[in-house]
């Protein structure tokens, strides 16, 4: 079966690890139906949304374009991978450098 459906992970660089940055991301990815979850890393705010290709790409869009106070960004990477199943939009703990992988 063919399926529209994708995930991808996206890195931002530069962004406040704060709440409000993840309420926000939060609200961004529910507004176009997606599911996943954020979180803080080491370098940064990481985040996987899973959802229709255009609304994935819409993210993307939307994260590089909507700063204010609360959210800038100075750069981001993404890649987009196959479809994990998530069920809902969530924030994960931070994740520790202890438990961070290399690479």
């Amino acid at each position: 079966m063919i399926t529209n459906q994708r995930r991808v992970r996206i890195k931002l660089y530069g962004a406040q690890q704060a709440h409000s940055t993840h309420r926000f991301i939060q609200r961004v990815a529910l507004e176009l139906g997606l599911l996943g979850w954020v979180r803080n890393s080491e370098h940064g705010v990481v985040l996987e949304a899973e959802g229709g290709v255009q609304d994935l790409l819409a993210l993307i869009a939307r994260l590089q374009q909507e700063n204010s106070p609360q959210y800038s960004i100075a750069s981001l990477e993404y890649l987009l991978l196959a479809p994990q199943g998530y069920i809902q939009f969530e924030t994960l703990p931070d994740e520790h450098p202890a438990s961070a992988g290399v690479g």
